[in-house]
C-alpha cells in the first residue's frame, strides 16, 4: 500500500505497491477505524518507551543535576532524532 506522509497525518493512497514498509501504521489504522483516542495515546506511549528501550544511546547526565525542563529538552531530541 502506498502511504504519503504530510506532518502527522497518514494517507493511504488506494495503490497497491510490491515490498514491504519499513514502518509500522497500526497506530493510524486504530484512529481511522474510530478507536478512542485514550486507547491511542496510550499506544503511542508504549511505542515511545519500547523506542526508547531499543534505542542504544548513553548519556552522560546525572538526572539529580538536571532542571525539569533539561530533562524534556533532552527528551525531545532523542525522539526527534529517532523519528
Amino acid at each position: 500500500m502506498e502511504v504519503k506522509e504530510i506532518g502527522d497525518n497518514v494517507i493511504f493512497t488506494r495503490r497497491v505497491l510490491r515490498g514491504s514498509s519499513n514502518k509500522s501504521y497500526g497506530i493510524y489504522v486504530a484512529k481511522l477505524a474510530g478507536i478512542p483516542d485514550w486507547i491511542v495515546n496510550r499506544a503511542e506511549e508504549i511505542l515511545l518507551n519500547v523506542k526508547l528501550l531499543n534505542t542504544d544511546i548513553y548519556l552522560d547526565i546525572n538526572p539529580d543535576e538536571i532542571s525539569p525542563k533539561q530533562a524534556l529538552e533532552i527528551l525531545y531530541k532523542i525522539v526527534k532524532r529517532d523519528s
